[in-house]
């Protein structure tokens, strides 16, 4: 059961966090096409979902906390490849 649960966190962190990652990165890098207010706002709203799946991880599911770093880090390395539409 141990097992499953990890690869369930592994597989929810990465997708939130591609989702989340990809969107604070890409905001960042490409700036000049949105707003300031609009681009920050969307930054600060992932950033708090991926704060709060973090510590939803580390409060409830303390034994599964490598499996958040290892979701999370994955999806923070291929968040680096994304492209505008």
């Amino acid at each position: 059961m141990y097992a499953f649960i990890f690869c369930v966190i592994i597989a929810a962190s990465f997708f939130i966090g591609t989702f989340g990652f990809c969107q604070i990165i890409g905001v960042l890098k490409y700036h000049e096409r949105f707003t300031f207010i609009s681009g920050m706002l969307t930054a600060l709203i992932w950033v708090a979902i991926l704060g709060f799946c973090a510590f939803a991880v580390f409060h409830w599911l303390d034994k599964y906390t490598t499996a958040l770093y290892i979701g999370y880090g994955i999806s923070f390395i291929l968040s680096f490849r994304v492209k505008p539409d």
